[in-house]
């Protein structure tokens, strides 16, 4: 009965940690909004994440989303920078 407990106290550690981890990706996606836009942020999130809510996404969808974002954000920056060297 005692490691039945003690399983129950890890699962709740565990479960805790991903909540917390999932609303840290989440809110990293909101940076990217206001860095790229809400309406890229959000044509992206449809195509690779689907219409649920981010919320209820699974966190590897979080992960890969977010993977992608920065890809977007570096090629941005990368087109930014080339057109003010040109200036």
């Amino acid at each position: 009965m005692e490691q039945s407990k003690t399983a129950q106290k890890a699962q709740t550690i565990v479960s805790r940690s991903n909540e917390r981890y999932r609303w840290d990706l989440i809110s990293k996606y909101a940076i990217a909004q206001s860095e790229l836009g809400v309406d890229m942020t959000y044509e992206i999130k449809r195509k690779m994440v689907g219409t649920i809510m981010l919320e209820d996404a699974p966190i590897i969808k979080l992960e890969r989303l977010l993977k992608r974002l920065r890809r977007e954000y570096v090629k941005l920056r990368k087109i930014s920078t080339n057109l003010t060297k040109r200036s």
